[in-house]
C-alpha cells in the first residue's frame, strides 16, 4: 500500500496524467500510507484539551477533570480571552503546544467553533462537540444558527459599553444551567467570562471535522436549538451521546460527558479512520454528504479534508462509493469531492443532459458552489470521459488530470475503437488531446498489464502526431503485472520519488 500511495501521489503532482490502468491496481492509488493493522496498532491517546464556550472559564470542567485524570489522562482546561475567533483559538494552540502528544480536543458551545479551526493542528487526534456551534467551511457561527429558531437564553444576553455579551441571572438560572442547585448556579452567574459580541461573525476556514474523528454531545437546551443539535451531529458523522440535560452538561453529568472523552481517548486515531473504509464502499464518518444543483441536475457529492482540491470520477455501473478507500487516505493532506454522476448513484436522474460537456459543467457547477476555483480530476472508465471533457473545456480550472481504464485519443488503440465503437461504450472526439498534449509540461502514460511505458515531453514544439511523438519518444521497462509487489520496481524505474 505504501508503494501505490506513493506513486499516485508522485502521478497527481505531474502536469497532465493519463493512465490506462486495471482498476484493482489503481484505486488505492491515495490511500493511507500506513495499513488498517498499522491504524488498528496505534496507541490510545493519553492529552486532553478542554476548551470552555461563552458565558462561561475553564471552571465548568472542573467536574469532569478529575474523573478524566483518574483513567490515567493528562488533562489541561484552556482559559478562553472570548475576545475573538482568533484570540481563543489562539489560546487553545498554546494549549496544544503544550502537550507531549496526539491530543482530544473538547469544546463547549461557542468553542465548538475554537476547536473546529484549531483542530487542523497535527497533534490533534479527534474532536468532541459538547453541546456546540459546529462550521462547515468559512461559516461564521450566525451563519450556523442562522436555519435554526433562536434559544430563549440568548435573549438573555446582554451587552455591555464595549459589545461584551453576560446573561441575566435569569438566563443563567432558567436557560444556561436550570437543571444545577440553587448554589451552583449562583457560582456560574459570578464566574461567567464575558463574551465579545463580534465573535459571532468570525468565521472558521477549513473546520477540523472534515478530516479528523467526531464526537458530539446534544441536550435537551435552551441555549442553542435541540433539533440543531441533532442535526449537525448527524451531517459531520459523530459518534453521538444525547443527555437529558440543560446546556452545560459537563456541571450536571459529568459522568457521562466524561465517558464519552474517554471512548474518544481510547480509539486509535492517528488522524483518519482509514481501516474502517479501507474494506467497504463507506466513507469516513468526516466526510459530509451535500445535494448540489447544476443545469437541470441536482447532483450528491461528497466532501471531506483539506488542502489542494482532486475530484474523483466513478465509472459505468458504480457510484463514487467506488472511491471511498483512496478517499479516507487522501483527505489526509487534499479536499476531496466525490459527486455521482447524473442519472447514477443518490444524484437525480434527468431525461437529458448526458453528453459529457454537460456532464463536466455538472463538475464545475458543483465545485463552485464549494468555494473550489482549481481542482486535480481523476476519471474512471465513463467517468474518465467527463474528466477528459472537463479539462479540455476548463484547463484554467485543471490542476492535473488522471485517466483511468480509458482509450486516450491518437493512442492505440484508438483508431480500432474509432473504427468499431461497439469495442468501447464511450468515445472521445476533437481536437481536445492535442491541446492538452501542447498544454503539458510533461506527458507520462501508465500502462498496467503487460508492459510500462514512460514518455517525458522534450520540448513545447507541435507534435506531428501523438501517437508518432508517443512511440518515437517511449523508453521500453520491465514487464509488469498489476500487483502491489511490482510496485517498488517500477517506482525505481519511474522516479517518481
Amino acid at each position: 500500500m505504501n508503494h501505490i500511495t506513493s506513486l499516485v501521489r508522485a502521478t497527481i503532482r505531474t502536469q497532465v496524467v493519463l493512465g490506462l490502468t486495471f482498476t484493482a491496481a489503481i484505486i488505492p492509488i491515495l490511500a493511507s500510507t500506513g495499513s488498517a493493522s498499522e491504524a488498528a496498532a496505534a496507541p490510545p491517546v493519553k492529552n486532553v484539551v478542554l476548551v470552555h464556550g461563552a458565558f462561561a472559564d475553564g471552571s465548568s470542567w472542573a467536574k469532569v477533570i478529575p474523573l478524566l485524570e483518574a483513567k490515567g489522562l493528562h488533562v489541561t482546561a484552556v482559559q478562553n480571552p472570548l475576545s475573538s475567533l482568533a484570540d481563543d483559538v489562539a489560546a487553545t494552540k498554546r494549549a496544544i503546544a503544550n502537550q507531549d502528544g496526539p491530543v482530544i480536543l473538547v469544546g463547549h458551545s461557542w468553542a465548538g467553533m475554537v476547536i473546529s479551526e484549531a483542530g487542523n493542528d497535527p497533534k490533534v487526534a479527534g474532536l468532541v462537540y459538547v453541546a456546540a456551534l459546529v462550521p462547515d467551511e468559512g461559516q461564521s457561527a450566525n451563519d450556523v444558527v442562522k436555519p435554526y429558531r433562536p434559544g430563549p437564553g440568548l435573549g438573555e444576553a446582554k451587552p455591555d459599553a464595549a459589545g461584551f455579551l453576560s446573561l441575566s441571572r435569569k438566563g443563567i438560572d432558567e436557560d444556561f444551567v436550570p437543571d444545577l442547585p440553587a448554589a451552583e448556579r449562583a457560582i456560574v452567574y459570578a464566574t461567567q467570562g464575558r463574551w465579545n459580541s463580534a465573535c459571532l461573525a468570525d468565521k472558521v476556514s477549513v473546520p477540523a471535522w472534515t478530516t479528523k474523528p467526531s464526537w458530539y454531545i446534544a441536550v435537551n437546551d435552551r441555549m442553542l436549538s435541540p433539533e440543531y443539535e441533532h442535526a449537525i451531529a448527524k451531517h459531520i458523522h459523530a459518534t453521538t451521546t444525547t443527555l437529558p440535560t440543560g446546556h452545560v452538561p459537563m456541571l450536571s453529568k459529568p459522568k457521562e460527558v466524561a465517558a464519552v472523552i474517554i471512548e474518544a481517548t481510547n480509539k486509535p486515531v492517528a488522524a483518519l479512520d482509514v481501516g474502517r473504509a479501507s474494506n467497504q464502499s463507506v466513507f469516513p464518518a468526516n466526510f459530509r454528504t451535500q445535494e448540489i444543483q447544476a443545469d437541470g441536475a441536482t447532483i450528491h457529492v461528497r466532501v471531506g479534508g483539506q488542502g489542494p482540491a482532486v475530484v474523483l470520477l466513478h465509472g459505468f455501473g458504480d457510484t463514487g462509493d467506488m472511491w471511498a478507500p483512496l478517499a479516507a487516505g487522501l483527505a489526509r493532506d487534499h479536499r476531496v469531492v466525490v459527486p455521482d454522476l447524473r442519472g447514477m448513484g443518490l444524484s437525480s436522474h434527468p431525461a437529458g443532459g448526458y453528453d459529457k460537456k454537460t456532464q463536466a459543467a455538472d463538475i464545475r457547477s458543483v465545485l463552485t458552489q464549494l468555494g473550489i476555483d482549481r481542482a486535480a480530476v481523476v476519471g474512471h472508465d465513463i467517468g474518465a470521459t467527463v474528466a477528459y471533457a472537463y479539462a479540455a473545456r476548463y484547463p484554467d480550472k485543471t490542476d492535473r488530470l488522471v485517466v483511468m481504464d480509458a482509450p486516450v485519443p491518437g493512442i492505440p488503440p484508438w483508431d480500432e475503437i474509432v473504427r468499431s465503437p461497439a469495442l468501447w461504450h464511450f468515445s472521445f472526439g476533437g481536437p481536445d488531446a492535442e491541446r492538452l498534449w501542447l498544454a503539458a509540461n510533461a506527458f507520462i502514460l501508465i500502462v498496467f498489464g503487460t508492459n510500462l511505458r514512460v514518455i517525458r515531453r522534450k520540448s513545447t514544439k507541435q507534435p506531428e502526431s501523438i501517437t508518432a511523438r508517443f512511440m518515437r519518444n517511449q523508453v521500453p521497462c520491465i514487464p509488469l503485472l498489476p500487483s502491489s509487489s511490482q510496485f517498488p520496481r517500477m517506482l525505481k524505474i519511474t522516479k517518481f520519488q
